[in-house]
């Protein structure tokens, strides 16, 4: 039985992996900063012991097997020099996890955005031709179930998650690869479009089977141009293999409505997202599914219900507190916030919308300063709050007017004739403490006053 300590351990793929060891039975621990992060709730759920910095030697033996996160340079981190004078066997997050999905049917979901709302979706799914699927979700969660009865030829599933953030992709060899789209993000690594483009056909080059693709996106359509792989396409148009058509979103009864065409048979999906961008993830999610497990007639009709399918943490999360909705969501990029106000715009029509943003990184919001402004104009009213800077996140500042960002369209006095509005927390939601104790208030006594308690430090 090993012993796996984690180095960052409240990181979004890092806590998923040490719940998914922690549900095979082995034993798990790590360390971190002393920062709340809303990924060591399921860690504390399931009784993994979180240290501090420096703590270590207090969780270790000599069998201990350390994994460091991505986000962590080795040479600056207590932990990893502690872990090194003491000989322990140590391990990237990346490496660790590409030799484990060495050892199952592997689909790596990648792209810019989207990743993480089409693997939760792919967790949930039925899937009868296998045992068993395990599974990394970029919002924290992971774990194993089983899913089929089969007594031949067994074989286990592993969904988890591709990021192209310090190109650590790079390092995965899938036998499946899904492409959710692709869009110039992570400045702090990636010149342009171009390089960003550059890098995702290099990752798609390690595909063992077949690339899942959006087919209605021209930059992925641009790396797959000459790519001698297998590929099925996605989308809109009617040039890809599986087309949507025939949208429609019931904001009465709660539930979007589609037609899925693929291999000479049409499906119809009734799922419980919005947003165009929503459809797509789940289009993508049931390709995969429908390509592994084969297409065939379904009993009476084909009818496809996944009203029962539950959202990823932090995305389009919603808690209804008396007439308001609020909706907690992780858009930190200037697309994500456009196709996240289009979604409440569809979901709730009658509301105002007041979005409350903390820029996500300095190299981010200074790239894309104008286009945040922009897209956040689209609400009714909006708040930017300070800047989140994630430790050993590399942040230049070349632009002083983005170090103290905070405006408003509104005062934040007149909030509280808003009683029925939908609130949207966007991106690092750094306070989430008092966004929680703001819902579990009565809206039309506290909402000035933890509102504020939210956006000032």
């Amino acid at each position: 039985m090993k012993n796996y300590y984690f180095i960052g351990i409240k990181g979004a793929g890092v806590s998923a992996l040490a719940l998914l060891l922690h549900e095979k039975g082995y034993s798990v621990q790590g360390s971190d900063t002393n920062e709340y992060i809303f990924t060591q709730e399921k860690l504390q759920q399931n009784n993994i012991n979180i240290f501090n910095f420096g703590e270590i030697e207090k969780a270790i033996d000599s069998n201990t097997e350390i994994i460091v996160g991505n986000s962590f340079n080795p040479d600056n981190n207590i932990d990893y020099r502690i872990a090194s004078r003491l000989g322990l066997k140590i391990i990237k997050y990346t490496d660790f996890l590409s030799n484990l999905s060495e050892e199952y049917l592997s689909i790596a979901i990648s792209g810019t955005h989207g990743k993480t709302s089409t693997t939760n979706i792919l967790s949930q799914l039925d899937w009868p031709a296998f045992t068993d699927i395990s599974y990394i979700i970029g919002d924290g969660t992971g774990g194993n179930k089983r899913v089929g009865n089969l007594t031949e030829k067994p074989e286990s599933l592993f969904l988890f998650e591709a990021c192209e953030y310090k190109n650590n992709f790079l390092n995965y060899s899938p036998k499946i690869t899904i492409i959710t789209n692709i869009d110039f993000d992570h400045p702090d690594v990636f010149r342009d479009i171009e390089d960003t483009k550059s890098v995702f056909r290099d990752f798609l080059k390690n595909t063992k089977e077949v690339a899942i693709i959006n087919g209605d996106d021209e930059n992925v359509l641009q790396c797959i141009e000459d790519l001698d792989i297998n590929l099925v396409k996605f989308g809109f148009s009617e040039d890809n293999d599986a087309v949507i058509s025939n949208v429609c979103e019931n904001n009465t009864e709660m539930y979007t409505m589609f037609d899925l065409e693929y291999k000479k048979q049409r499906f119809n999906i009734y799922t419980p997202f919005f947003g165009k961008h929503n459809i797509m993830n789940v289009a993508a999610a049931l390709v995969t599914n429908l390509y592994l497990n084969g297409v065939h007639k379904l009993p009476g009709s084909n009818v496809i219900d996944l009203k029962y399918l539950n959202g990823a943490r932090r995305r389009f999360q919603e808690t209804p507190c008396n007439k308001a909705i609020i909706i907690d969501d992780y858009g930190h990029h200037p697309t994500e916030i456009r196709v996240t106000l289009e979604a409440c715009r569809k979901k709730y029509p009658q509301k105002k919308i007041i979005a409350i943003f903390q820029p996500h990184t300095i190299n981010r919001f200074e790239t894309f300063l104008n286009d945040f402004k922009s897209e956040l104009s689209k609400a009714d009213h909006h708040f930017i709050t300070d800047i989140y800077i994630p430790e050993n996140r590399e942040n230049k500042i070349d632009n002083t007017s983005v170090v103290n960002p905070t405006y408003s369209s509104m005062s934040i006095r007149n909030i509280e004739q808003y009683k029925d509005a939908v609130y949207l927390f966007l991106s690092a939601c750094r306070r989430q403490v008092e966004f929680y104790t703001f819902c579990s208030f009565p809206f039309y006594t506290s909402a000035e006053n933890m509102l504020f308690r939210f956006l000032i430090r």
